[in-house]
């Protein structure tokens, strides 16, 4: 059915109004939806001997409720390495499955992954690896070289500490010895360095209006710098000058010159580091927004041609729209959306033209509705201290009437959350909707204050990923589907 629908879809004639985009976005998210997996382990570490118990859970992007699109999913162990230790088939009834592997203690300790999918997520977020073409005379056919270097950004993933095995039983110490001859070469004096990075509010840096730049520092190794990001001109002037505000990041505003270049400098307790900064265009629409009130307000200075251009706006939340709006034509564009009307959770912001163009694009976090929209439970009966192999009884309240839950129980003072402390609060509305490993994310919530929005709002900025591609959805692009859902399991292969 969802393959009759898009071919419908890919097949019609392009639109030529906005509202007709937007009644596309609207018809292929629904025909065509995406899967979501979060995997729930029975513990945040384990050692070399243990066995790691799992439940898994796929749902639907459009309406949340448990996916009947895949009946079956793959789950991976990977060691510290990233090479795979092993792969699970595991059936689906309804969109939940149970497995475990067991952590053999001929392995070595480390951080090790466990990654799930569905075949069908495979359709979406696809990358592929550096390599040169001499690389891919290895492989029997092209086809086979461009399946080997080929990924996917965002596919479930945990990773957790292995240590190693306990020396007496009970004395679980948090030991972790890596894999022999494992070396990083880098030379003892050589001084830190930092990596920039650099996102324009919007997508794009625009000459002739104000814009907004969110930053990112780390050094080499990945951990972040704090310290101050100062923006000078072609004579050394500065221009702008910020700090950072939470884990390497920060924000600056300035009004870029189209003719000018820039240079990035940002100094930290152990160093400095310059870089080069990205060169305004002339034609684009700078997009800046702000939660405040119970309202989301979005301002966007159309420039060049595009500020002759019809703009319209989409708000798009787990693929679907949620809300269309003509903005019309002119330097100095507004819309105000009600957060409270909005689905909790990731929000994809989208201007466009007539044409299907995208000339900005933009993810917020809307967190009004929270406690509504969120079951909570609450437990009781637990004691603080048990005897060996003593039976736990635990009471279980509130949650939504019929539905099923999968528990654990753990001992506390082992617990090892490092830098990753999710749960399915934050892994279903925050973490599989943007690029990358997201640290620590249950500090995003744990506070509805100015300082937690705002930090949450950075992330969004930095970390900012569309799952869902508007120009595919809406058929400016093509949507390839290299993958059918999958009832069971499918081989694939050639005739030699």
């Amino acid at each position: 059915c969802a393959t009759g629908m898009l071919a419908l879809a890919q097949n019609a004639t392009a639109p030529t109004t906005l509202e007709g985009w937007a009644a596309r976005l609207q018809k292929f998210g629904k025909s065509v939806p995406q899967e979501q997996v979060f995997i729930h382990m029975d513990n945040t570490c384990y050692f070399l001997g243990d066995t790691l118990f799992y439940k898994a859970y796929v749902r639907r992007s459009d309406s949340g409720a448990p996916s009947q699109l895949s009946g079956l999913l793959y789950v991976e162990l990977l060691n510290q390495d990233g090479y795979l230790v092993e792969r699970q088939f595991l059936e689906l009834k309804n969109g939940e499955g149970d497995g475990s592997f067991c952590l053999l203690d001929t392995l070595y300790g480390g951080y090790y992954e466990l990654r799930a999918y569905t075949r069908w997520q495979l359709n979406w977020g696809a990358t592929t690896h550096p390599h040169t073409k001499f690389a891919e005379k290895w492989f029997f056919n092209k086809q086979m070289a461009k399946q080997y270097y080929r990924d996917y950004e965002k596919l479930y993933s945990r990773v957790f500490p292995v240590f190693d095995k306990p020396k007496e039983p009970g004395d679980f110490v948090h030991d972790m010895t890596l894999r022999p001859l494992r070396r990083h070469f880098k030379a003892d004096n050589a001084p830190e360095e930092a990596v920039l990075s650099f996102f324009p509010e919007g997508g794009h840096l625009v000459a002739g209006a104000t814009n907004r730049v969110a930053f990112e520092a780390n050094n080499d190794e990945g951990r972040h710098l704090e310290g101050t990001l100062t923006l000078t001109d072609a004579t050394g002037a500065t221009v702008a000058e910020a700090k950072t505000e939470q884990r390497g990041r920060g924000v600056l505003e300035f009004e870029p010159k189209a003719t000018t270049k820039y240079k990035a400098q940002f100094v930290w307790e152990k160093g400095s580091q310059k870089a080069e900064f990205p060169t305004a265009e002339l034609d684009g629409c700078p997009m800046q927004v702000k939660q405040e009130g119970g309202q989301v307000k979005i301002s966007l200075f159309p420039r060049g041609v595009v500020a002759q251009q019809a703009l319209g706006l989409t708000v798009m939340s787990q693929g679907l729209v949620q809300d269309f709006k003509e903005l019309g034509t002119g330097e100095s564009l507004s819309a105000t959306l009600n957060a409270a009307d909005l689905r909790t959770g990731v929000i994809q912001l989208s201007v466009f033209d007539a044409e299907g163009r995208i000339y900005a694009d933009r993810l917020i976090f809307v967190k009004e509705g929270m406690e509504k929209s969120v079951k909570t439970l609450t437990f009781s009966g637990c004691k603080d201290t048990y005897e060996p192999f003593a039976p736990i009884e635990v009471a279980v309240e509130g949650g939504e009437p019929g539905s099923k839950v999968s528990l654990s129980l753990r001992d506390a003072s082992h617990t090892e959350y490092t830098y990753d402390n999710g749960n399915i609060l934050t892994e279903m509305l925050l973490s599989s909707q943007i690029r990358g490993f997201v640290e620590n994310p249950g500090y995003y919530f744990e506070k509805d204050d100015a300082e937690h929005r705002n930090n949450l709002d950075l992330l969004m900025m930095v970390q900012g990923w569309e799952r869902y591609d508007w120009q595919t959805m809406a058929g400016v692009k093509p949507f390839e589907e290299i993958h059918r859902t999958e009832p069971g399991i499918t081989v694939n292969g050639w005739a030699l």
